[in-house]
């Protein structure tokens, strides 16, 4: 069922991002597609697409525990600090809920021995029920779903490397103002990728989209291509 059939029947109407919740939504993520359909949700609110066309809507997941560590981790971890951290840290409130363990669920014997031991869940591994909800001041007057988009690819094609050094990355969108925009953060010429916290991100990303040298079209041909590749 599309989003948009849904809300109808269920009679929602599209309220301001700054009101409050107007729909919680409880899921369980598939352990093998978690990543796809987190991205899939990002696409979405960053440019309020889906259901986020109604609103700051909540999001109650339940998630293998090795994703919400993922989602939660820091600068610095080269293995789990990735774009869906960022992306994730920087439009929503993260909170876990819950753990239970995945032997608390039932699971159909001939999925049993394949399904959770062969794929990266394991038998012990405990299930996180997060709370996800999208921040009231994630958009504004210089930060509309249009820039969002932007947002989210150039996150992307920053952290596809965390070792990567980040003023070449940011020379090929600002070309020439990669030292001034590290310098306007008090941030070291040699650091990483994987070393900036979100919110310094999106205070690079505000600083760049002032500047008339904002290279957009280094992001945007990809776009059209990842939208379609993971559109509902």
């Amino acid at each position: 069922m599309y989003s948009s059939t849904l809300m109808k029947t269920l009679d929602m109407n599209e309220v301001s991002w700054a009101s409050d919740v107007p729909l919680k939504v409880f899921l369980m993520l598939d352990h093998k597609k978690e990543r796809i359909l987190l991205w899939r949700q990002i696409y979405s609110l960053y440019q309020r697409l889906s259901v986020y066309v109604y609103g700051r809507i909540e999001l109650n997941v339940f998630m293998t525990e090795q994703q919400y560590e993922k989602l939660i981790s820091r600068p610095g971890d080269f293995i789990k600090y990735q774009a869906l951290s960022v992306l994730f840290q920087v439009a929503c409130d993260i909170e876990l809920l819950h753990k239970e363990p995945v032997s608390s669920f039932m699971i159909p014997s001939k999925f049993r021995n394949s399904a959770v031991t062969q794929t990266g869940a394991l038998p012990n591994e405990d299930l996180c029920l997060v709370r996800i909800t999208p921040r009231r001041n994630l958009f504004s007057e210089n930060f509309t779903p249009a820039d969002g988009a932007i947002f989210v690819h150039m996150i992307k094609q920053f952290l596809a490397k965390r070792k990567s050094k980040l003023i070449e990355k940011l020379d090929n969108l600002a070309p020439g103002n990669g030292k001034k925009l590290l310098q306007s953060l008090a941030l070291p010429m040699d650091i990483a990728t994987g070393c900036i916290y979100p919110e310094e991100y999106k205070l690079l990303f505000d600083l760049m989209s002032r500047s008339e040298e904002f290279n957009r079209c280094f992001v945007l041909d990809e776009i059209c291509e990842d939208i379609a590749a993971t559109s509902y």
